[in-house]
């Protein structure tokens, strides 16, 4: 394959050039033509490569839960919006928390997905079975585990068991993934605002931002302790920000994301929404919004994941009239990288940093091999978007099965044309062209 013509980032900014691509690798960048027969050749003209976008946290169901979206839907919506590698999160139906289901996800990526993929995985149902599980896991390529503060009653106790069991087994380079949300607070919450009518701005209330950042602390000290890498996920408080500024000055091993949901949305505009608007943690008032918006531009914030969550219509609409009802989650892995490069078009964020958030650190973070870069010996797999073009987000042109996005109506600059996955063109204006899955399983490169 040759990308002709195309405007390429690189070190000394931005260069029109071409790149050549084969048996999955970009074998050479140029700024002059390159004068050597290809399978395929695209016009990159007016178009800007950039490498592939890398969501560490989605939801792809699958299992028990396919109706609601499965590895190949999923990676569909996936490479119509410019992710070339996805992380899948492990509260499936069954979940994955031991070596047997581990595997079979494994499996229906290889079959389906039409992206990189790896896996954080869970805790095991059995404490007794907790040290082998975790090291059969880490022998599959498991790297991180997935832990919801909400699901235990003393948080702290259970991170610090595992961390006894990567240390004593020597499990290296394994993360720690953390929804940071207190469990005892909630349900004082809960008491407390009972009388509220149940709604979003309801939800907002009893899953505060205290109970958030109540975590986010406990986490920052064991951390301070322990030395471990920590990844806390969707960020979504502006007291979560301040602790983690303090915790980078400290130079702790610790990363964050935030999601496109908590930056670009907030409570009083998706209010109307009700249930369809309802995930974990809850879409903030504007002003924290907004403090998170400019944490991801300038810090302390790394990088941004969608928590891609699909449900059913029918599923969402049973909480119209008491917000408890619904399912938490919305879609979001095909809306990402539009959504930032729009912030680029508008001069919101430097291109190095639009960079670094949609791919750089997700690959530093999760030591990713051979992808990210555009030049030379990387992995081919990389998105061409047309920078000119303004679009409207609309749920019915998703290519997931969920329909319908809390992003209706939303116009964006910046259109993905084309999406290469491991030198395959998978994606081509509109249209998926694979049927089956191309993407590569990284836990077997760790």
């Amino acid at each position: 394959m040759i990308i002709e013509n195309t405007t390429i980032p690189t070190d000394a900014g931005l260069v029109i050039g071409s790149i050549l691509i084969d048996e999955g690798k970009i074998l050479k960048v140029k700024r002059t033509p390159l004068l050597v027969d290809a399978d395929v050749r695209i016009d990159g003209s007016g178009l800007i490569a950039l490498p592939g976008a890398v969501d560490v946290h989605v939801h792809f169901r699958d299992f028990d839960l396919a109706y609601k979206e499965d590895f190949y839907s999923g990676s569909c919506a996936a490479v119509a919006g410019g992710v070339t590698t996805v992380f899948d999160m492990p509260n499936t139906k069954p979940p994955v928390n031991n070596s047997y289901y581990l595997e079979q996800r494994i499996s229906l990526g290889k079959m389906k997905s039409l992206t990189n993929f790896a896996f954080h995985v869970g805790y095991p149902d059995n404490d007794k079975n907790l040290e082998k599980e975790l090291v059969d896991m880490y022998e599959l390529g498991a790297r991180s585990i997935k832990l919801y503060a909400y699901e235990h009653d003393n948080f702290s106790n259970v991170l610090e068991k595992i961390i006894e069991v990567v240390k004593k087994k020597g499990l290296r380079d394994f993360r720690f993934c953390i929804h940071a949300e207190d469990k005892a607070m909630i349900e004082k919450n809960e008491k407390t605002h009972e009388s509220h009518i149940k709604d979003l701005e309801y939800h907002n209330l009893v899953r505060s931002e205290y109970a958030e950042a109540k975590v986010v602390s406990e986490v920052l000290n064991i951390v301070r302790k322990h030395k471990i890498p920590v990844h806390i996920c969707h960020i979504s408080s502006q007291l979560s920000i301040n602790l983690l500024k303090e915790a980078k000055k400290e130079k702790l091993p610790i990363s964050t994301e935030v999601t496109p949901h908590h930056v670009f949305l907030y409570l009083e505009k998706v209010k109307p929404m009700g249930p369809f608007a309802k995930t974990n943690p809850p879409i903030r008032p504007r002003e924290t919004s907004l403090k998170l918006l400019d944490a991801l531009i300038n810090g302390p914030i790394d990088f941004i994941s969608s928590d891609h969550a699909p449900h059913t219509y029918r599923e969402k609409e049973q909480g119209i009239d008491d917000i408890r009802e619904a399912p938490s989650g919305v879609v979001g892995v095909e809306t990402l990288l539009p959504l930032m490069f729009d912030l680029l078009s508008r001069d919101m964020i430097t291109f190095s940093r639009f960079l670094e958030v949609v791919s750089y650190k997700q690959i530093e973070t999760f030591k990713i091999k051979n992808k990210g870069g555009l030049t030379s010996g990387y992995d081919a797999d990389l998105v061409l978007i047309d920078p000119k073009t303004e679009w409207t987000i609309k749920g019915e042109n998703l290519h997931g099965r969920t329909k319908f996005t809390p992003f209706e109506g939303q116009k964006v600059k910046g259109l993905v044309k084309y999406t290469i996955v491991q030198g395959l063109l998978v994606y081509n204006n509109g249209d998926i062209l694979i049927k089956n899955g191309v993407g590569e399983y990284i836990g077997e490169e760790w």
